[in-house]
C-alpha cells in the first residue's frame, strides 16, 4: 500500500476496468469509511450502457488516486487517531470523467454508546468530539442530534469540504478555539435540557459562522404507537 493511503493502486484499476466493462456514465462516488470494522466501501453511481472513450475512465483512475492521497486518506487517518467514528464522503463527477474537489458532502457521525449517561458523561464525551472538528467549522453546515430511549445516541456533522484545504487544516490548526466549543459545548448542554423526557428526538441545528445556531434550528417530533392487530 503507498504511503498515506486508503486505497491500494490495484483497487483502483479494479474499481476503473469495472466500470469500463459496465460502461458506467458515473454521477456521483460515495466512500463510506467504518472506523469500527476499519474498512472503506465505495459505492458508484451512474447510468449503465454509456459508451466513453479511454480518456474518460483515465481521469477517473487519476482522480481517485489524487483523492485517495489529497483528502480520503488523511481525513481517515485523522479520524481515526483522534476519534472512533465513521464518515461518508460524496464526491460529484464530471461528464469528462474528471470530479469536483472543492466541494465535497462529507458526514461524520459518532456514537453514544453508554446508556442513562449523566449529562456531565455527554458533555465529556462530546467535547473530544467536537475539538478534534472545530478546526473544519467554516466547512460545517449543521449538525444533528439524534436520541432515542430518553438518551443522546448519535451526533452527525453535515460538511461542504474543500478536499483541497485538508491537509492545510489537519496541519495549521493545532490550537482548539476555547470559544467557539463553550459555545458548542453550551448549545448540546440547551438540547439535553430541551429533549428532556422525549422518548426519542432528533434536533437539526445549522452552523453559522462557526457557531451553532439555535435561533432556527429543526426538530422532528417522533410518536410511537401500538397497533391494532
Amino acid at each position: 500500500m503507498k504511503l498515506n493511503s486508503q486505497l491500494e493502486e490495484s483497487q483502483i484499476l479494479d474499481i476503473k476496468n469495472t466500470l469500463k466493462t459496465q460502461k458506467i456514465g458515473l454521477s456521483n462516488i460515495q466512500f463510506k469509511y467504518s472506523a469500527t470494522a476499519k474498512t472503506m466501501n465505495i459505492e458508484a453511481y451512474g447510468i449503465e450502457n454509456i459508451l466513453q472513450n479511454d480518456e474518460y475512465y483515465d481521469n477517473i483512475e487519476e482522480h481517485l488516486i489524487f483523492a485517495d492521497l489529497r483528502w480520503l486518506a488523511l481525513m481517515s487517518s485523522e479520524i481515526n487517531k483522534k476519534l472512533k467514528v465513521n464518515f461518508d464522503a460524496n464526491i460529484q463527477v464530471n461528464p469528462d470523467g474528471s470530479m469536483n474537489h472543492e466541494k465535497i458532502h462529507f458526514e461524520i457521525s459518532a456514537g453514544i454508546f453508554s446508556q442513562q449517561m449523566e449529562k456531565y458523561q455527554i458533555l465529556s464525551s462530546a467535547k473530544t468530539l467536537f475539538s478534534s472538528l472545530i478546526p473544519f467549522r467554516q466547512y460545517i453546515k449543521n449538525v444533528t442530534f439524534k436520541g432515542h430511549q430518553y438518551n443522546l445516541k448519535t451526533i452527525i456533522f453535515t460538511l461542504e469540504l474543500d478536499g483541497y484545504k485538508v491537509n492545510s487544516i489537519i496541519s495549521q490548526n493545532t490550537v482548539v478555539n476555547q470559544q467557539i466549543l463553550s459555545q458548542w459545548l453550551a448549545t448540546l448542554d440547551n438540547i439535553l435540557d430541551y429533549n428532556k423526557g422525549r422518548f426519542k428526538f432528533i434536533n437539526k441545528v445549522p452552523i453559522i459562522n462557526g457557531r451553532m445556531s439555535t435561533a432556527s434550528f429543526q426538530s422532528a417530533l417522533c410518536f410511537r404507537f401500538e397497533t391494532k392487530e
